[in-house]
This record gives structure tokens, C-alpha cells and sequence, in this order.
């Protein structure tokens, strides 16, 4: 399965929001959004390359990554990626 941004564009198509409110909104630039983008595209297309199933976007992890990327993480941090990832809305066990 390749990875699409259609379901958002559709969501946002329902809140009658364009991708420039979007931006607006969430503090992400356009440049942000493409290179998030392209990465996860050439992540997948590695794995499929390697026989392994793409990986599905999780913006609640998404978002966790993009605010340890903020704080200028160059390794892992459990603690700090723990909290990351619960501000971010997701339940970590």
C-alpha cells in the first residue's frame, strides 16, 4: 500500500480548510510538510524494494518525531520520547 495524503486532503475538503489554513493552523511550513513527505515516500520505497510492507503514517507519532527533531535529538532519549509521544496523543505501554 503506497502512502497518500488523500484522506487528509478529503478531511480538509469537508472542513472546507485549505492546505494554507492548515499550515497556518498547525505552525508547519510548507517546507516541513514536503520533506516529511518525501521522507516517509523514499522510507517505503526502501522497504518495498528490501520485500518488507510499507510502514502506515501515524500523525500522533508524526508529531511526537517532529517535536524530538525540535529539540534537536541526535539519539535516542526514552524519557524525552516517552513524554514526545504521550503529548502527541499517544499511549505508550
Amino acid at each position: 500500500m503506497a502512502f497518500t495524503y488523500k484522506p487528509l486532503w478529503k478531511l480538509l475538503i469537508d472542513k472546507e480548510m485549505t492546505k494554507k489554513a492548515l499550515m497556518a493552523k498547525t505552525g508547519i511550513s510548507k517546507s516541513t510538510m514536503e520533506i516529511q513527505q518525501e521522507m516517509i515516500r523514499l522510507i517505503n520505497q526502501t522497504r518495498k524494494a528490501n520485500g518488507v510492507s510499507e510502514l502506515p503514517v501515524n500523525e500522533a507519532l508524526m508529531n511526537a518525531a517532529q517535536a524530538c527533531s525540535d529539540r534537536r535529538y541526535t539519539w535516542h532519549h526514552a524519557p524525552e520520547e516517552s513524554k514526545a509521544a504521550a503529548d502527541a496523543g499517544l499511549w505508550l505501554r
